[in-house]
């Protein structure tokens, strides 16, 4: 039977389709433009399709139906009205209206209903309208209902009233699928899985696709099961919500996807679960997944309560991560300590930032990813960190948290501010201080993870709060103990800092395979601390190693490493048995060590600050004993050693160079020596003395070895000291080697004298021949005599040349000294005069160890001021003259092969005065006397040791008579005229040259002894004056002489070196021959000539050549 009516859509009017009239069980009715379904009944209030069995309706592009909207009408359609009805409505691009007059104008008081007791759909497609003022989608207990809006235009309205809303699941199960741009609008509150047994669903799918409810909240999970899922670009806009906000409610919502969003609005909150507070009522379960881009918006904070409610970023906890979604909210409030925030995402660039201030008793998970937290949060059921990356701040915001830590991953901290850690950090993860603020640790912490430290500050308030942690790397930043003890595994890293501040920082490297190396530096800070080093394996710095507290090595090796500039440490080692201490590459320990394996190579050194003892040192570079505060030092420091392994290193000792008692440091070692070591030695406050045994600085008690060898000079006053070996040890000695005792002659015995007569032989037997004897070892007492250092002869050499280089006679200054012009017999009434001399020198010292030669220079200058003659034969000549010289020595140790050099430069200046008795015949008295005043620059440098200079001055001063005898004249074979003249000459030398007394930087005292000298010469010169006939006119003369003299020193040139003085030998009586010519070229010019030598004592000798010039106006 086939019900028909012509109406397009007429008000009063319902719509029964499958109703217990119809012959059939099923019944469609297809609706389309112009048809007409006629025998309706009259004035029906509703659209029942799948009354009593299965029935559809479509409503197809350009129809309109209308029902249930007659005002008073209290019926809204249903779609399976009951249990086994289906019925289904399809919207297709058509319109629908149920209980309302138009689109937005109430109708009836009726409740759309899909889904009564039976399964019920609404399809809207294809640009498909409907609308509603209420709308239940599973209605009934065992009823089923699904809306689908899907496409671009088709829409669900339900707002027609201010109390419009959706049901999905009222007591049965329902469905709403908004997708592909379908549009959904609800007025009032709209709830999933209202009833307690009820389920409701809503699935939000596509960019477009969106649910809006103007005037009220979205609560998924009224009582019952409410499932919210937005995907794909789907968007929900709420006054607020919830989800499983009613007792014994669950609640779940996911919003996954590039543009998902639920936007619960900027001043509404999300609520996640229900609380009991009586405990009357059942709480109830939320949960929300935010992933892939999703979003939630509650811009006034989320809330999660009840029984496990929980929100994850990512994937649920049990699934694999993926990317993250964001919750666009200032705050989270997990009320109940099982309520969870869970990040389980993909995202490990650090992009992924939570802002949002989490509070309440609830957990934060970290399980995949890495999180960044910047809000100032306060939940207090601690921090799981199960994977990926926790990370506090992001450099410029800081981020914060209370309670304990379960980190099995990565927990990092980027703070730009100060945050405190007020919880314990447990697990097997690691901790990283990343940002430029002070992180502090207040607890002692168990995790056994690694902890670095990139930048900023990680600070310490509790004894051993990283004790566990397997591994510390510092490569920036600091890491202050805060005057807190701190136990640390593997310290490594690049750099950055760690500041003791009166703590004591323990290393432990467990075993060779735990050796580690750490670049930055460990310092003080604020006061003293102190380093221990504990395990078998080693821990390598090579930073600044400023701490001067106490170094403890327990165990294993420490090893200062210089590579880098860093490593050189002030501190006492305090070690134990098995332990090591290895300075490398340029390091540097100042202090003591008891006791340890000490290990130095060539560039790095120890400075002994204190006695010490070691176990056995290899040593290649330097140990300094500690230079005492005095001087002369009162005691020594002394290294005892269990053995010694010399490998050409050096030992720097202080010692009070003098006799045997001298104040010393020492090296004791109890076992055995090896290889070689270098020893230099610092005289502080010696004065120098003879020595009988030595001064002894190592004394050995096993096998002796090893060698030490003596670096550089050892000197005190005039003494040079050497190392040598007797027996096992080693001693300092300013004795040099006495030979052996030359062996005895052997008498020869006396022969028996026969008898003449026989008588009975003699009883007594003959004399037995004398063993020859043995040459005598040196005695252990006195061994030779003092050995003398070279210097003091070059002072003395720089004394004498000093005094002598500017001592003249009347013939080294004037040349031919008597002349009248022969052409006008006008004596000449001034002159200028010029002589240079260079000359050689050879003498020995007092010791006789000391060999010295000098080579000078000198140039003077002068001429006559004026004459006077009282009476035409006597003549007086009044003078000045200046002059410049410098003499160069060089004298050698023959005992000790040590060498030093010394010269002397400077000036002089004078006067002179001459009287002539200058007879007719050239024979006659002279008188010479002159004085002048000399300044010195003098230099001295021995082998080995520092150069010294100083000033010297004083005056010089002389007074010479001499009488000139004609012997006789010859004519020559060519017509020459010859006078033979002899000339007897004495002369007085005062010698005043003084040299500034001057301590050497070594600190002896050095002072000149021979000045004031009187030197006294008495000789003869003769010389013939002869004039050939072809200079006749000419004026031309020449005096070729030979001079012998006896000269002799009142005082012997010397130097006092700290109280020993040490003299020039041999020239205390010298005997000098000299040869040369001099002549008058014509009436202005005259030149002259000679060449000398002297030979005195003990291999003193001297040899002199000069040249002189003079021209008379």
């Amino acid at each position: 039977m086939k019900y028909i009516y012509k109406a397009v859509s007429r008000e009063g009017l319902g719509l029964f389709i499958a109703v217990s009239l119809c012959t059939t069980a099923v019944h469609a009715v297809t609706i389309n433009q112009d048809e007409t379904i006629a025998d309706f009944p009259e004035n029906p209030d509703a659209l029942f399709i799948g009354n009593g069995g299965t029935g559809s309706l479509i409503i197809n592009q350009g129809e309109t139906v209308a029902s249930g909207h007659t005002s008073g009408q209290s019926s809204g359609s249903v779609l399976g009205y009951s249990r086994g009805d289906k019925g289904t409505l399809t919207i297709d691009g058509g319109t629908w209206y149920d209980s309302v007059a138009s689109s937005n104008l109430p109708g009836g008081g009726g409740t759309t209903t899909v889904g009564g007791g039976g399964d019920g759909t609404l399809d809207i497609k294809n640009g498909g309208e409907a609308y509603a003022k209420f709308i239940n989608i599973g209605q009934n207990d065992g009823g089923t209902g699904v809306v689908n809006v899907d496409g671009a235009g088709s829409q669900l309205i339900v707002n027609v009233d201010p109390s419009s809303g959706i049901t999905v699941g009222t007591n049965g199960t329902g469905t709403l699928n908004i997708t592909n741009g379908g549009k959904v609008i609800s007025n009032s509150s709209s709830t999933l899985g209202h009833g307690a047994n009820a389920n409701g669903t809503v699935n939000v799918a596509g960019n477009g696709s969106n649910l809006t409810i103007t005037d009220g909240p979205l609560n998924v999970g009224g009582s019952g099961t409410g499932t919210l899922n937005i995907s794909t670009g789907g968007t929900i806009n709420s006054n607020g919500g919830g989800i499983a906000t009613s007792a014994g409610s669950t609640g779940n919502a996911t919003i996954t996807g590039v543009g998902s969003t639920w936007d619960l609005g900027t001043d509404r909150t999300l609520s996640i679960g229900f609380n009991s507070e009586d405990g009357s009522l059942a709480d109830s379960t939320g949960k929300l997944v935010v992933a892939d881009q999703g979003r939630v918006v509650a811009g006034d904070g989320i809330n999660v309560a009840g029984d496990g409610s929980t929100i994850y970023i990512g994937a649920e906890e049990g699934s694999p991560a993926t990317s993250a979604g964001t919750l666009g909210t200032p705050k989270i409030d997990l009320l109940n300590a099982n309520n969870a925030l869970v990040f389980n995402h993909s995202d490990t660039s650090g992009n992924y930032l939570l802002s949002a201030k989490v509070s309440g008793k609830g957990v934060v998970k970290n399980l995949s990813g890495t999180t960044v937290l910047t809000g100032a949060n306060t939940y207090t059921g601690g921090t799981t960190i199960s994977g990926g990356t926790l990370q506090l701040g992001d450099g410029s915001t800081s981020g914060t948290i209370v309670g304990n830590v379960l980190n099995n991953s990565a927990f990092v901290i980027t703070n730009p501010t100060e945050t405190t850690l007020s919880g314990v950090i447990s697990g097997t993860g690691s901790l990283t201080q990343q940002g430029d603020g002070t992180t502090i640790l207040a607890f002692a912490n168990t995790y056994t993870g690694k902890t670095t430290i990139n930048a900023g500050a990680l600070r310490t308030d509790e004894v051993d709060s990283i004790a566990s942690s397997d591994e510390v790397n510092i490569n920036g930043g600091v890491f202050d103990l805060n005057g807190n003890n701190q136990r640390v595994n593997r310290l490594g890293g690049t750099g950055g800092e760690v500041q003791l501040n009166g703590a004591t920082l323990t290393v432990n490297n467990v075993t060779a395979a735990d050796d580690s190396s750490y670049a930055g530096n460990i310092v003080d800070g604020t006061s003293e601390g102190s380093l221990t080093k504990t395990g078998d394996g080693s821990l390598t710095l090579t930073g600044k190693t400023g701490w001067t507290g106490d170094t403890h090595i327990d165990g294993g090796e420490l090893v200062l490493d210089g590579s880098k500039g860093g490593s050189q440490l002030t501190s006492n080692i305090i070690g134990k048995d098995n332990s090591a201490l290895s300075l490398r590459n340029g390091a540097t320990l100042t202090g003591k060590i008891d006791p340890a394996d000490v290990n130095i190579d060539k560039p790095s050194t120890w400075n002994m600050t204190g006695d010490s003892v070691v176990d056995d040192v290899n040593l290649a570079g330097t140990i300094n004993y500690a230079e005492p505060t005095t001087s002369p030092m009162t005691a020594g420091h002394t290294l005892t050693a269990n053995n010694w392994h010399g490998q050409d290193g050096t030992l720097v000792m202080n010692t009070v160079l003098g006799d045997d008692a001298s104040v010393t440091d020492k090296l004791v070692v109890n076992g055995d020596t090896t290889g070689n070591t270098f020893m230099k030695i610092s005289n502080i406050g010696g004065h120098g003395a003879e020595t009988v045994e030595g001064i002894e600085l190592v004394d050995v008690k096993g096998l002796s070895d090893g060698t030490f060898t003596k670096s550089g000079r050892i000197v005190a006053g005039a003494y040079d000291y050497n190392l040598v070996q007797k027996g096992a040890n080693w001693y300092l000695t300013s004795m040099g080697d006495k030979p052996p005792i030359e062996p005895v002659v052997p008498v020869v015995p006396v022969v028996p004298i026969v008898p003449i007569v026989p008588i009975e032989p003699s009883t007594e037997l003959p004399l037995t021949p004398l063993e020859p004897s043995k040459p005598t070892t040196p005695e252990s007492g006195h061994q030779g005599t003092p050995v003398v250092r070279p210097e003091s002869a070059s002072y003395t050499a720089n004394l004498a040349a000093a005094n002598t280089m500017f001592v003249t006679r009347l013939h080294d200054r004037l040349g031919e000294t008597q002349y009248t012009d022969a052409l006008t017999g006008e004596q000449k009434v001034t002159s200028l005069w010029l002589r240079q001399v260079g000359g050689h020198n050879n003498w020995k010292d007092s010791s006789g160890q000391l060999n010295t030669q000098s080579n000078r220079y000198v140039v003077q200058l002068g001429g006559d001021l004026a004459q006077w003659s009282g009476d035409g034969l006597q003549r007086l000549h009044l003078g000045a003259m200046a002059g410049y010289g410098n003499n160069s020595s060089n004298t050698h140790s023959k005992v000790t092969g040590y060498h030093s050099k010394g010269s002397v430069n400077g000036y002089s200046a004078g006067l002179y005065a001459t009287w002539y008795e200058n007879d007719e015949t050239y024979q006659g008295t002279y008188v010479d006397s002159w004085a002048q005043y000399g300044w010195f620059n003098n230099d001295v440098k021995g082998q080995d040791i520092q150069g010294e200079s100083y000033k010297s001055s004083g005056i010089t001063a002389s007074i010479e008579l001499g009488y000139t005898h004609k012997l006789g004249e010859y004519t020559g074979s060519q017509g020459s005229l010859n006078e033979w003249y002899v000339q007897p000459q004495a002369q007085a030398i005062w010698m005043g040259v003084k040299a500034d007394d001057h301590r050497e930087s070594n600190g002896t005292r050095v002072n000149g002894e021979g000045d004031g000298n009187v030197q006294t010469r008495l000789g003869v010169r003769t010389f013939l004056k002869g004039h050939n006939k072809i200079d006749d006119g000419k004026n031309r003369t020449f005096q070729p002489f030979v001079e012998v003299n006896w000269i002799h020193n009142t005082n012997d040139f010397g130097t006092r070196m700290d109280g020993e003085s040490v003299y020039q030998s041999g020239a205390r009586d010298i005997g000098e021959i000299k040869t040369g010519v001099e002549g008058q070229l014509n009436n202005n010019l005259n030149l002259w000539g000679n060449v000398g030598v002297q030979v005195g004592d003990k291999g003193y000798n001297d040899a002199a050549a000069m040249v002189g010039v003079k021209y008379s106006f």
